[in-house]
């Protein structure tokens, strides 16, 4: 799928983007429901904050380019940004998130705020594979946003945040390595740094954590609700891809050091999207997936102190 086909659309925004997401990207979405086929959103920091929208016209696209532009506007004049960053607040932040993500060039100029700016759609083939693997990654990422802009309904807090961010990695790790024994396993072999605000955590939440692994592994999957989406989503999508024997050259992400393979790092990074989506700050991001690993190694130690005493 070309990314020509795609609208793509950047709105600058130094207020609320889960508000933005809830009343201007869902109302859009339904409102282009019956003339596209494909609408997926990110949050991102390059050129100032900003909602990056990608949408799939069926016909050439003019229309649909106006209507995001006018309800865009219509948005932006009612929600007005009630901060600003100035260039040297925006180049530090700039640079610190480059380095991140390991960028070797970034946008240098902040945009004004309150703008919208339809650009190129360029696919990430190096982080998701070649053109037969792309339709069905995008797909992955409609299916992704309507799962967030649920649960973004749902007006979750931090903490909600992070609980759903530690099912939605569970839910990953157990599609790509079913066997829990082996999934505990492999991740008291990691080579992860010491965190004591981690190890804190898990000290306090420990029975809660454990239970909450055996039971995405060893209990049956969830019925219904975004949780059950998503499972279903990145079930397909790692079926499709592991047909196809996809193997970009660079799929990582905040999560991948979790990953054994290339289908697994490309759902861990996809996993990282949805998070990115439901606004989980990268810190928090990472002190989950350091929290997902410890917990799993606990349950390694759990499992050969048990086979011990037997």
């Amino acid at each position: 799928m070309s990314g020509d086909a795609w609208i793509s659309a950047h709105i600058f925004h130094a207020g609320s983007l889960d508000r933005m997401a809830l009343e201007l990207v869902a109302p859009l979405r339904d409102e282009l429901a019956d003339g596209i086929d494909g609408l997926f959103f990110l949050r991102y920091w390059e050129g100032g904050p900003h909602l990056r929208l990608r949408i799939r016209p069926r016909d050439a696209g003019e229309g649909v380019r106006r209507l995001v532009a006018d309800r865009a506007s219509a948005y932006l004049d009612r929600r007005p940004s009630q901060r600003s960053l100035t260039e040297r607040e925006y180049r530090r932040l700039a640079d610190t998130a480059a380095a991140g993500e390991r960028l070797t060039s970034h946008e240098r100029r902040l945009h004004p705020n309150d703008s919208v700016r339809f650009t190129g759609y360029r696919p990430e083939h190096h982080a998701f594979g070649g053109p037969a693997c792309m339709p069905i990654v995008e797909r992955h990422f409609a299916e992704s946003s309507a799962i967030a802009l649920d649960l973004l309904a749902r007006q979750p807090c931090t903490a909600q945040r992070a609980a759903i961010g530690v099912a939605v990695l569970y839910t990953v790790l157990a599609l790509c390595e079913p066997e829990l024994d082996r999934a505990a396993r492999a991740a008291a072999a990691l080579r992860f740094p010491a965190s004591p605000p981690v190890e804190e955590a898990f000290r306090r939440a420990r029975s809660g954590l454990t239970a909450q692994a055996r039971a995405c592994w060893e209990g049956p999957p969830p019925r219904d609700g975004p949780l059950a989406d998503w499972a279903e989503s990145v079930s397909a999508l790692h079926g499709r891809l592991t047909e196809l024997n996809n193997d970009p050259s660079d799929a990582g992400s905040p999560l991948s050091f979790l990953a054994r393979g290339a289908v697994s790092r490309i759902l861990l990074r996809c996993t990282h999207l949805l998070n990115n989506r439901l606004g989980v700050a990268p810190g928090i991001e990472s002190r989950l997936a350091l929290l997902a690993a410890r917990t799993l190694a606990e349950l390694h130690q759990e499992h050969t102190h048990a086979r011990l005493l037997a």
